[in-house]
Order: structure tokens, then C-alpha cells, then sequence
């Protein structure tokens, strides 16, 4: 069964905003219009599409940190992000009532 409404993301935008190196890093976020609200910075969009195109993919791998949600695992999208990411242990993640809905990557060093 498909779940996940945004829960869990103030958890990430909560471990995020507590970080003190972030002010010189950059984040992306998917559902970023809801993370925004609850994150101290703005974070980048991952865009809601099937394939990333390689420039797309570049810009979103050169980010410090990903925030990726539940529906992106779930549905498979973006695939060549996941795929990308797939390799990497994320730096938090946010179990709720035994399910995962939140995975933070750590990407590049500020």
C-alpha cells in the first residue's frame, strides 16, 4: 500500500535546520513547497518526473544534501536519481510507526 501525506518531513527539516555547517550548504527536497515551510533555507526542487535528464541529474548529485520521501521509493521516480543514490547509506532517516518515510543524503563535503 502506498503511504506517505509529507509526514516525517518536519523530522528531516527539523535535523536539517539543526546542522551547523548547512548555512553554506545548498539542499533539494522532494515536495519542497511543504519542506520549505519548516526548513530555516530554501531548498531546491526535485522535480516530479520519471527520468531526471543528465544535466537535471548533475545539478541534483552536486547538491549537499537530498531529502528524499517515501512516494519517490515507492513509485520509482525520479529512477535514474534513486539509482544514483541507491550505493549511499543515508546520513538520517525518519521511521514512523515502523515505516520509513524520509531518507537524508549526504552528498558533497561544504
Amino acid at each position: 500500500m502506498m503511504v506517505g501525506w509529507g509526514e516525517g518531513l518536519d523530522q528531516a527539516a527539523d535535523y536539517l535546520n539543526k546542522k551547523t555547517d548547512l548555512p553554506l550548504g545548498r539542499v533539494a527536497a522532494w515536495y519542497s513547497v511543504s519542506f520549505n515551510l519548516m526548513f530555516s533555507m530554501q531548498a531546491d526542487d526535485i522535480p516530479v518526473v520519471l527520468q531526471l535528464s543528465p544535466s537535471e541529474l548533475a545539478a541534483l548529485i552536486d547538491e549537499d544534501y537530498l531529502v528524499i520521501y517515501v512516494h519517490q521509493w515507492q513509485r520509482g521516480t525520479p529512477q535514474n536519481l534513486l539509482d544514483a543514490l541507491a550505493p549511499l547509506e543515508p546520513e538520517y532517516r525518519v521511521w514512523i510507526s515502523g515505516l520509513e518515510y524520509v531518507r537524508v543524503y549526504r552528498l558533497n563535503e561544504n
